[in-house]
């Protein structure tokens, strides 16, 4: 009788996670400018989410404020820092 080769998932793993490390080793400078490009948007969306986030609250506040004190506020020099 003929031996025949049955290939099963776990045989192949070895093999799967050598091809995986060799294609990291091969592409690490460009996985490394990917993934420092993602991180630099990110980083980048957070600030001007946050910037926004600011300045809506900031327009809230004084519209409040206007709507509270009418026209006094218009009258009061800004606060400087």
């Amino acid at each position: 009788m003929p031996t025949t080769v049955t290939t099963t998932i776990a045989s192949k793993l070895p093999i799967m996670f050598q091809a995986t490390r060799n294609f990291v080793h091969r592409n690490r400078r460009n996985l490394a400018v990917g993934f420092g490009l993602v991180g630099a948007g990110y980083l980048a969306v957070q600030y001007v989410g946050n910037k926004l986030s600011e300045a809506r609250s900031r327009m809230m506040s004084e519209r409040v404020a206007k709507e509270k004190y009418g026209s006094l506020c218009a009258l009061t020099p800004p606060a400087t820092r």
